[in-house]
């Protein structure tokens, strides 16, 4: 796979980890969300200069993590994800 070697990853799995990383330089900083349950405070946000991704496995009426145990207890007919324009 070709990528940008400019391009460096850095993986936060932990509150700890990612509040390290909000102590840099966010310039050019671009944040992915993956099904986390940290919260990304607006402050943080507001020093993106690139558009951040939230990726969420749910849609905006079931926010947070584990919306799919949510849907089952509502017993919701239908389930999926949103798109932003959906947000």
């Amino acid at each position: 796979m070709d990528r940008n070697p400019a391009i460096e990853v850095i993986s936060a799995t932990t509150k700890k980890e990612f509040e390290n990383v909000l102590i840099s330089d966010l310039t050019n900083v671009r944040l992915i969300s993956f099904c986390t349950g940290i919260i990304v405070h607006e402050e943080a946000l507001n020093r993106l200069n690139l558009e951040p991704y939230n990726i969420h496995p749910g849609p905006k009426n079931y926010p947070g993590i584990c919306p799919e145990a949510f849907a089952i207890a509502d017993g919701a007919s239908y389930f999926g994800s949103s798109s932003c324009d959906d947000c």
